[in-house]
């Protein structure tokens, strides 16, 4: 719905096996243009005689040619040949099971280009615990969380055109299980303009 309350879109998918967990999960994809403004956005699923909702709001902004930055998602790993256009499975609960890394996406839209034709981005990872901490604030100061800090991973690339299509893999054995946060930092290397995103995972119990 539009911010009338008009409706705008409908579609309706069956759900497939999810590549994350085909025995447990099932998954549906939709996509449509939508113009700039604000959306209410809503979805049902059926499975039998149970019905499961949820509702959300949605802006869309005008593009520029500002450097801009998609959401960070969590996938279930790397495709094994890339495609174009990028077809990705997205891990929705962001569950990272035991002895496999945590794989992420995104992309990196309206990098400036050189004389060379060719745009120049950095991007910067950290990893740092979701849970909220309960302590006062001198002990968080005297004694900070730690967990993930070692898996931060800087990385400079040069890419022909404006836009970068970014996988990120990394192990997160070493971390406590648990729920975490991956923000991810970017910079047009020939402007210094910066964006910013982040995604939450959780770290699953190792297997017994």
């Amino acid at each position: 719905l539009d911010s009338t309350l008009a409706e705008v879109a409908r579609v309706r998918r069956p759900l497939s096996p999810s590549p994350c967990e085909a025995a447990t999960l099932r998954v549906a994809e939709f996509d449509t243009q939508l113009a700039p403004g604000n959306y209410r956005v809503g979805m049902s699923v059926r499975g039998g005689v149970r019905r499961g909702v949820t509702r959300g709001v949605l802006r869309v902004v005008a593009p520029d040619s500002t450097l801009a930055m998609s959401d960070v998602v969590v996938t279930c790993g790397v495709p094994v040949v890339p495609e174009s256009p990028v077809r990705l499975d997205p891990n929705p609960s962001g569950s990272v099971r035991s002895g496999e890394p945590l794989v992420a996406y995104f992309e990196v839209y309206h990098l400036a280009q050189g004389a060379d034709g060719q745009g120049r981005f950095e991007y910067e990872t950290s990893v740092r615990s979701a849970k909220p901490d309960p302590r006062i604030w001198l002990q968080r100061w005297l004694s900070p969380r730690r967990e993930g800090q070692d898996l931060g991973v800087t990385r400079q690339d040069a890419v022909l055109g404006t836009v970068r299509r970014q996988f990120v893999s990394m192990s997160v054995q070493t971390l406590p299980p648990g729920r975490y946060r991956l923000d991810v930092t970017v910079r047009d290397v020939l402007t210094g303009e910066e964006r910013s995103k982040f995604a939450e995972f959780t770290r699953e119990p190792d297997a017994r």
